[in-house]
């Protein structure tokens, strides 16, 4: 699997900093904000509070479209 994300995986930088609730994830809370973006993350503040309109997974979560 892991193979398989980088493979297809893409650059992004977004176009602004957005103002996470913890500073240290400024970067993400502005990838998250654009369109087509999934997040797969143990940080529970992304998890409960992800900005609109992200989608943002537990690991769990994310393999569990997998094993449906």
């Amino acid at each position: 699997m892991l193979t398989e994300l980088v493979a297809n995986a893409r650059w992004r930088e977004p176009a602004s900093e957005l103002q996470a609730p913890d500073p240290g994830d400024n970067h993400l809370w502005a990838l998250l904000a654009e369109r087509g973006v999934v997040l797969v993350t143990g940080d529970r503040l992304l998890l409960e509070s992800p900005p609109a309109p992200a989608s943002v997974l537990s690991a769990r979560s994310f393999l569990e479209l997998f094993n449906t």
